[in-house]
């Protein structure tokens, strides 16, 4: 095994092991067919709460809530009274671009979500033993933020 530093990360390169299929990352075990087969997973990227990025996009995420706010009264003035045939229609022009603007700022609040799953944090009970430390489980993680409704 040599070590490999990718991206500030110490990687361990495994040498092709001689029992591995064709290099495909599958290795049998005990001699057995298909059905008995180890397979290697990627390993999920969690972030770092303190990294300048997420500080960022923090900020940016702040911002596109307050516009987002601020956009919706425009959908009251959607409907325009057609003098002509007297009723009541849509402004397409404003439809349209309200719908473009408000998709945009949901697809951000999508991705947050998003990232929130993939953010450790610090636990509170290390914290109060002065022992801060990253808690970078993917499941504990997602039992945070789903823990009020399950």
């Amino acid at each position: 095994m040599k070590q490999m530093k990718m991206w500030g990360v110490m990687h361990m390169h495994h040498p092709q092991r001689k029992d591995d299929i064709e290099g495909q990352g599958q290795v049998l075990k005990n001699g057995g067919g298909d059905s008995v087969k180890e397979t290697k997973t990627l390993k999920t990227y969690i972030l770092d709460p303190r990294e300048k990025f997420l500080k960022r996009w923090s900020v940016g995420f702040v911002l596109s809530c307050v516009t987002a706010v601020a956009l919706d009264p425009l959908f009251f003035y959607l409907p325009v009274i057609n003098q002509n045939k007297k009723c009541i229609g849509f402004d397409s022009r404003l439809w349209k671009t309200t719908l473009v603007l408000r998709s945009f700022f949901d697809i951000i609040h999508l991705l947050h979500i998003i990232l929130q799953f993939r953010t450790g944090f610090i636990d509170e009970e290390l914290r109060k033993q002065r022992k801060p430390e990253l808690n970078t489980d993917a499941w504990k993680i997602a039992q945070k933020y789903l823990w009020p409704w399950w």
